[in-house]
């Protein structure tokens, strides 16, 4: 297998091949590993669960709590209240499929 380093060449769908690289980089690069892309493709990370919109009471203090860490987090406060709901369900669909 040809080692190529530096300059970026060509780029394929995998790997990028370089020329010339400072010998810095091509020590860490002969010292490296490859890591198998374990994620999954961006589709499979976009739920597609029908919604129904509903008005729910809920405690001020619990609300407060998901809008400030919602903000932090810089996502919705109800698509977190969402996710603990459904995986409170999974959790015990899972259970009680055990039984």
């Amino acid at each position: 297998m040809e080692r190529v380093t530096g300059e970026k060449e060509e780029k394929y769908m995998t790997e990028v091949k370089y020329k010339n690289a400072p010998s810095e980089i091509e020590d860490a690069l002969e010292k490296s590993q490859a890591i198998v892309d374990f994620l999954p493709p961006p589709e499979k990370l976009v739920k597609k669960n029908e919604k129904e919109k509903i008005t729910i009471m809920l405690d001020k203090e619990n609300v407060n709590y998901f809008r400030n860490e919602a903000k932090k987090l810089g996502v919705g406060y109800q698509t977190m209240i969402n996710n603990l709901i459904s995986d409170y369900v999974a959790k015990v669909m899972a259970k009680r499929s055990h039984l």
